[in-house]
């Protein structure tokens, strides 16, 4: 487990209640973390960058219309790997397993072809993660654009 999932597993054990669910980015997120998390019975969900996938054969959605999903799941562990394409390809994994993660809600997107907004299906568990990481993003554009410098 790299640095960032100890940083996670470690300020979240102990701390937060079973049965939580917890949203992180992916600079923290990991499969080794998710399958972790799940046997301390807490809910992670978030990014994940392709270098920790694991070889996970998603397919490619460069090509495909937006809104494409791609889904794996590993039963063994628990664990459900999405590839949605909106502007970009996205890569979210999860160790949630309940019967609202697989329903698909509608994001509004520009359509430069048809020049206004178009729907967009999208995973719940990304709209989901969309309205739970709102304020880290936040966080993030703030540090980023009022660094201090010690």
């Amino acid at each position: 487990m790299g640095l960032g999932s100890s940083v996670a597993r470690n300020i979240t054990i102990g701390f937060i209640p079973e049965k939580s669910h917890v949203f992180l980015d992916n600079y923290f997120n990991s499969l080794p973390l998710l399958e972790h998390m799940r046997k301390e019975k807490l809910y992670v969900t978030g990014t994940i960058r392709t270098d920790r996938i694991e070889k996970a054969p998603l397919k490619d959605l460069k090509k495909s219309p937006r809104g494409s999903i791609d889904v794996l799941r590993d039963q063994a562990n628990g664990i459900s790997i999405y590839r949605w394409h909106d502007n970009s390809q996205v890569i979210m994994a999860t160790n949630r397993n309940d019967v609202l993660i697989d329903t698909k809600s509608k994001c509004q997107r520009y359509s430069s072809s048809s020049k206004g907004k178009i729907d967009v299906p999208q995973p719940s568990i990304i709209a989901e993660y969309n309205n739970s990481m709102g304020g880290v993003d936040l966080i993030d554009q703030f540090r980023a654009t009022h660094r201090i410098t010690i």
